[in-house]
This record gives C-alpha cells, sequence and structure tokens, in this order.
C-alpha cells in the first residue's frame, strides 16, 4: 500500500515486488514503447539465479568449513607426535642404533613437513572464508 497526494494504491507482494512495480510505472512514465519495459518474469529469473549462485557459495563454503575442521584435527595430531618425538629424542636410551636414530630424525622431519603444510593450506582455506 502506498498513500501519495490525492490517493491510496494497493500493491500485491513483498517490498521487493512493491519497488519494481513503482520502477515499473516510472518508466511507463517516461517510455512510449511498452514492449522495452521489462518483465516480473526477468525479476523473478535474476532473483533465482541470484538464489542458485549463493547456494553454491553456501556449499562451497561449508566444504571449506568441513576441511578446515579435518585439518585442524590433523595439525594437533601432528603437533603431539612432534612433542612425543622430541620428547624421546631429547633422552633416548642408551641401547639405540645410529639407523634407529638416523630413522627417527627422519621421522622427525616428515613430522615437521606434514605440520608445516596443513598449516599452510589451513591459511589458504581461513583466507577464502
Amino acid at each position: 500500500m502506498a498513500f501519495e497526494p490525492g490517493k491510496i494504491t494497493l500493491y500485491d507482494g513483498n517490498y521487493s515486488q512493491f519497488l519494481w512495480a513503482r520502477e515499473q510505472i516510472k518508466l511507463a512514465e517516461t517510455t512510449s514503447n511498452p514492449k522495452a519495459l521489462p518483465t516480473f518474469s526477468k525479476f523473478e529469473n535474476e532473483n533465482r539465479e541470484h538464489r542458485r549462485v549463493q547456494k553454491g557459495l553456501n556449499k562451497q563454503k561449508q566444504k571449506y568449513e568441513k576441511e578446515i575442521l579435518e585439518i585442524e584435527g590433523k595439525i594437533e595430531e601432528t603437533e603431539n607426535q612432534l612433542r612425543e618425538l622430541e620428547k624421546f629424542l631429547s633422552n633416548p636410551p642408551s641401547g639405540l642404533t645410529r639407523e634407529e636414530l638416523t630413522n627417527l630424525s627422519l621421522k622427525h622431519t616428515q613430522l615437521g613437513e606434514e605440520l608445516n603444510e596443513a598449516l599452510g593450506r589451513w591459511e589458504t582455506l581461513n583466507k577464502l572464508l
């Protein structure tokens, strides 16, 4: 419903449809070619397309959030493994061979690389949100 000088006009629909109808009236007053006016179905199609795109974006966001949670779990697990390995390497038992120490050192390097990769992916995903 719109109150205008000397009259009340009733519009069906929601506020967006009211604004669209008002725009159409203004366009009709300024143009002599009624076929040049956009149709309401065009307005609805644009809204549908917007909702479809928004739905796709929401799905992508949910996918990123799920992956972030998985990566956070992996980061925590990798940090715990590194901490335990560092604790063990700081005071190794006297019976370990050079080969065993080398393998543990390689494992430490591998865990550090995995942690860096996970942190990098986590940072990238958070920037995308």
